[in-house]
């Protein structure tokens, strides 16, 4: 862990970064303590003891207390942002906690959309060629993910466009991809970007499949968003991102185009396996990932799917169905 000293010198001076430990394998989170107006944290980490101490020990080694903290902005929902939020919550009832309309349901966990939510994934990972034993697998990942999050009521939300009250020169930017309600936050003078999971400079941010929050809709596209959402941000005037995870990015357009140009050799590598025949997703997930696909199958799957979907509205695959089973076919004028 940085000294405090050394932490104030690495960043901004109207932003203080907590690293925040996680028991995932993607390591420490980056929570943000933004100074202005009103003092503002973005992000907290997953609810464990380890993690509330972390964040308890640097927010007061800063000179802060909780009951300081005026508004929380949470930039989605996953459980290693937004699992601290009712521990704070419950110190500090008071503070207000702001999030994007489609990241509600999933920190409220509203029984509507959990139950919309379990019968969305179990169909499709079925008609993409999962078997029950691997969907109930996905299943228990996930249930055990809750331990780290408890609901928590959201305050108010926060959309493409907004300024971010107390905070001159600040707007809210919509970013899915990595996930759906996924928002950051940027200062066009200062050319500064807060990207919580969106950018991460060692590593690919991953797109997850989400169901659309309104119900019988299209399963949403989340590797074309984000492709969409980086090519966005890619045009804004930026220096520096500060990311959910791992360093400060000062080259923030060559990490951008890392990532895009990684979308084109995924395409190109599913690409070479659909000359070869028609295949569901789990078979292109079993050559594409032969020694890990089983590993993480909810991630490996999102991977595989989402460059599918850009593949498909370029027009260079189609879908048809075999029994119940989804499979991809490379259309004649992509064939190599």
């Amino acid at each position: 862990m940085l000294e405090i000293s050394e932490r104030k010198k690495e960043y901004d001076h109207h932003l203080f970064s907590f690293e925040i430990p996680t028991p995932f394998s993607i390591g420490t989170e980056n929570a943000y303590l933004l100074l202005g107006d009103k003092l503002t944290l973005i992000d907290s980490g997953p609810k464990t003891e380890k993690a509330w101490k972390a964040f308890i020990y640097q927010l007061n080694e800063n000179g802060f207390r909780i009951k300081d903290i005026e508004q929380i902005i949470l930039t989605h929902q996953h459980v290693d942002h937004s699992g601290l939020l009712g521990m704070i919550k419950e110190y500090h009832p008071k503070v207000r906690i702001y999030t994007h309309p489609w990241t509600i349901p999933w920190v409220e966990k509203d029984p509507k959309f959990i139950q919309q939510k379990l019968i969305f994934f179990r169909e499709l990972f079925s008609e993409n060629g999962l078997s029950r034993e691997q969907i109930q697998e996905i299943e228990n990942f996930y249930s055990d993910l809750d331990q780290f999050m408890d609901p928590i009521k959201i305050d108010g939300i926060l959309e493409d466009g907004m300024n971010l009250e107390g905070h001159l020169g600040w707007k809210v930017i919509h970013s899915p991809g990595h996930s759906l309600g996924h928002i950051v936050l940027y200062h066009e003078k200062r050319k500064i970007l807060i990207a919580g999971d969106h950018i991460i400079g060692h590593t690919s941010a991953g797109a997850f499949v989400e169901p659309s929050i309104e119900q019988n809709e299209p399963r949403p596209q989340s590797v074309v968003a984000y492709q969409e959402s980086l090519r966005d941000l890619r045009s804004l005037p930026l220096s520096r991102i500060y990311s959910g995870h791992g360093a400060v990015i000062d080259d923030p357009y060559e990490v951008i185009d890392n990532q895009l140009d990684r979308f084109e050799r995924k395409k190109k590598q599913l690409e070479g396996f659909l000359v070869e025949g028609d295949f569901s997703v789990y078979e292109l997930m079993k050559l594409t990932y032969p020694n890990r696909y089983y590993k993480h199958l909810a991630l490996y799957f999102a991977e595989v799917i989402g460059h599918l979907d850009l593949l498909e509205i370029e027009g260079k695959v189609s879908t048809y169905k075999q029994g119940h089973i989804i499979k991809y076919h490379l259309e004649k004028s992509s064939s190599h």
